[in-house]
C-alpha cells in the first residue's frame, strides 16, 4: 500500500468542477481543469491501467493523494458530517478510453438508535458514472484520467440530488447527527487497447470520535 498525503492540496479545481454538478460532462471537467497528460497511445499493449484514489475533505481541506491499495480495496476515515470529494484515477501509456465510478453505502443515526441503527441501517447506492474520453488533436490520447464524486450529507440549493445519497437518513435522524457509516466506491478503467483494470475499491468510513486529521488512514 502506498499513500502520499498532502494537507495543502488546493480545493480550487474541486470547487470549479462541483459548481457544474448535475451535468453529464462533469467528471470530464477534472481533466479539462487540471490538464490530464496525453500521449500517442497504443492499441496493442494489453497491460491494464494503473488505478489509484484521492480524497479531499472539503470541510477541513485535508487531502490524501495517490492512494494505492495493496489488494483490491483500502479504507480511509473522515470526520462525521464533513463533505468530501472521492476521486478514482487511472493511468496508462496506451491511453485511457473510459473510466467508471460507482458506489454504495449505509449509515446509522449517531447514537445507534431508530429509525436507523446497526440492525436496520439506511442503505443507498451511487449510480455508475462513466466517462468516455475522445481522441485529442494530433492523434493524442489521455494517458491519465480522473472520475470524481462529490459526497454531501445534506441536499443544498443548487446541489445535484445524487450528490447527497444519505440525505433522507439525515432528515429522519433529526438531532441524532452527524450520521455514521461507510460508503464504498468502486472504480474501473479501460485502455484504448481494450485492457480493463480489476475492480478497485475505496471505503470512506466516518470516524465516530473524529479523526486526528481528516481524511486519515487511522481512526482513534
Amino acid at each position: 500500500m502506498r499513500i502520499e498525503g498532502n494537507s495543502k492540496t488546493p480545493g480550487g479545481i474541486a470547487h470549479r468542477i462541483q459548481a457544474l454538478a448535475g451535468l453529464a460532462l462533469i467528471p470530464m471537467a477534472a481533466c479539462l481543469f487540471s490538464g490530464c497528460p496525453t500521449g500517442p497511445g497504443s492499441t496493442t499493449n494489453t497491460t491494464p491501467p494503473t488505478p489509484s484514489w484521492s480524497i479531499l475533505d472539503q470541510t477541513s481541506q485535508g487531502a490524501l493523494d495517490n492512494i494505492v491499495p495493496a489488494g483490491s480495496s483500502i479504507t480511509v476515515f473522515i470526520n462525521p458530517g464533513d463533505n468530501y470529494m472521492a476521486t478514482f484515477h487511472a493511468a496508462s501509456p496506451s491511453g485511457i478510453k473510459s473510466i467508471t465510478l460507482s458506489g454504495s453505502g449505509s449509515v446509522i443515526c449517531h447514537n445507534n438508535q431508530p429509525p436507523f441503527n446497526e440492525a436496520s441501517p439506511f442503505k443507498y447506492t451511487i449510480p455508475t458514472q462513466t466517462i468516455v474520453l475522445a481522441p485529442q488533436p494530433g492523434g493524442q490520447f489521455f494517458t491519465e484520467a480522473a472520475n470524481p464524486f462529490f459526497f454531501t450529507w445534506a441536499l443544498f440549493k443548487g446541489e445535484a440530488a445524487g450528490n447527497a445519497p444519505a440525505s433522507p437518513a439525515l432528515a429522519k435522524c433529526g438531532d441524532q447527527v452527524p450520521l455514521l457509516g461507510t460508503t464504498t466506491y468502486v472504480g474501473q478503467a479501460t485502455t484504448e487497447a481494450g485492457a480493463t483494470s480489476a475492480a478497485n475499491s475505496l471505503l470512506v468510513t466516518t470516524c465516530a470520535a473524529g479523526a486526528l486529521s481528516s481524511p486519515s488512514i487511522t481512526c482513534p
